[in-house]
């Protein structure tokens, strides 16, 4: 095993940490709601029945997922090492097989297997291989777990809000605009049953004040070209002469 170049280049490079950040935002929508499931789920009936650690097992290359959906084409274009695309040929000429390579750490959640060693995963579909060698993570207790747990939910739930909760009307966001040392628009901004402590809305004078960017100008623009096309008909009209 040492003596694989690659295999000790993957073994030194693939850590644990930093395996999910750079995933897309569909894909954080998808698992958004498959871990907070997982998470209810994770009683002791569901400890107890969890594989144990260090299980290796054989599973299918394509019943794997990559943490980041477009993971082939990050390693195919400038990300592209040749260490990966030497291996590739290697198990492609039968010099190597997935024997060869250390399991990969899957993450188990949803009946989804997320795969954390993403290089190995994309070097094993390139050859073509069908069985390859995994580690099962399904404890909630492993360290592995919690850190991708932790940073999906984390990337996911801020994805959500920012493309959930931003104000935005047919793509721009000015529905609201500050108006500032405001106090007569700051109150009315505040529901009247509240006392100072319960309100929730801006606070120090300030207040959301709806605004008109572009609309009602665009509005006043085209009542007055038609005005002008419905004088211009009349004046030409016979009935006028």
């Amino acid at each position: 095993m040492p003596g694989v170049p690659f295999v000790q280049w993957v073994m030194d490079r693939e850590s644990p940490r930093g395996k999910h950040k750079g995933m897309k935002s569909y894909a954080l929508k998808r698992l958004k709601s498959v871990i907070l499931d997982y998470r209810v789920k994770t009683a002791a009936t569901a400890l107890a029945a969890a594989a144990p650690r260090g299980l290796r097992e054989m599973r299918n290359v394509w019943a794997l997922k990559f943490t980041e959906d477009e993971i082939e084409c990050h390693f195919s274009g400038q990300h592209m090492n040749v260490n990966l695309g030497s291996a590739v040929r290697r198990i492609v000429a039968g010099d190597w097989t997935a024997s060869d390579f250390p399991p990969m750490n899957v993450v188990a959640i949803g009946g989804s297997l997320w795969c954390l060693d993403n290089r190995r995963l994309w070097v094993f579909r390139k050859a073509v291989l069908q069985m390859v060698p995994v580690i099962i993570l399904s404890d909630p207790r492993d360290p592995q777990v919690q850190s991708f747990v932790a940073r999906a939910t984390k990337s996911a739930m801020e994805r959500w809000e920012a493309d959930n909760f931003e104000p935005k009307v047919r793509g721009r966001v000015h529905d609201f605009a500050v108006c500032a040392d405001d106090p007569a628009a700051a109150a009315a901004a505040q529901d009247p049953g509240l006392d100072a402590s319960q309100q929730t809305g801006p606070s120090s004078g300030t207040a959301l004040c709806p605004t008109n960017d572009g609309l009602s100008g665009s509005k006043v623009a085209c009542f007055c070209i038609g005005l002008l096309v419905l004088i211009a008909v009349l004046l030409h009209s016979p009935n006028c002469r």
